[in-house]
């Protein structure tokens, strides 16, 4: 799955260029290849579902092309056509999409939207593991419900084509947590270095109390001053930062 075209941003990046602003204004990608289904959503719908910031802030490829990394479970789910549409648990697949884009989807019911989608593909036991896998946060259910800008989605899909499936890697769960993790160790820096000291500090008190003899204790409390006062300073140029 590839994003085909760039979002279309006014210079402020805070605002995207509407219908009106003419044919003249908007860009448009191209594909040669054959094409089983194309969707257009909404800035909303794309930034915070199809291509989440952390999926592309932690990633350097992403960061070094510009080329937007797409959050394979939700496309999955919106493009292929045996997750809802075609899925035969449903009187009315229209319904469920509609509960989906208004944030009231059961968790459960996308996790076996998904399966119905991956069983076509996978054998049973691969299936369940990577509906577990995103089943463990539920990130499509979660982020279509923090949308508060309009959510349109457009998805045109070739029933008859033949669709090759991608390793099961491919279809496996971002580590959310672990991106999470990566992300803030790149903005905040200095909190890796202070959970670095207070280690430190812990290792260091273990040993002064199971291996020092008490006459020497004392000498080492002025260590524990110098790790003290190195986590104020961080702690204090973490205040002055916030401020300014």
């Amino acid at each position: 799955m590839d994003i085909i075209t760039e979002q279309q941003q006014g210079e402020n990046k805070q605002y995207v260029k509407p219908l009106r602003a003419g044919e003249g204004s908007w860009s448009f990608g191209k594909l040669d290849n054959n094409i089983a289904s194309v969707m257009l959503v909404t800035d909303g719908i794309l930034n915070e579902l199809i291509s989440p910031f952390l999926l592309n802030a932690t990633d350097s490829v992403a960061k070094a092309t510009g080329q937007k990394k797409v959050y394979n479970s939700a496309a999955e789910f919106l493009m292929n056509p045996d997750c809802v549409m075609n899925n035969k648990s449903f009187n009315n697949p229209k319904n469920i999409l509609e509960s989906f884009l208004d944030g009231d989807m059961d968790r459960n019911v996308f996790s076996n939207c998904l399966k119905n989608g991956y069983s076509k593909f996978f054998d049973e036991n691969l299936t369940k593991r990577l509906c577990d896998g995103m089943a463990k946060y539920s990130y499509p259910v979660w982020a279509i419900d923090q949308i508060t800008d309009d959510k349109t989605v457009v998805c045109m899909m070739n029933e008859q084509a033949k669709v090759s499936c991608q390793p099961p890697a491919f279809y496996s769960e971002p580590d959310w947590q672990g991106l999470k993790t990566t992300y803030e160790k790149m903005v905040h820096p200095e909190n890796l270095l202070m959970n670095c000291l207070r280690k430190i500090w812990k290792v260091h008190s273990r040993l002064i109390q199971t291996t020092m003899p008490k006459s020497k204790v004392r000498t080492n409390l002025s260590q524990k001053t110098m790790l003290t006062s190195s986590l104020t300073i961080i702690k204090t140029k973490q205040k002055k930062d916030k401020e300014n």
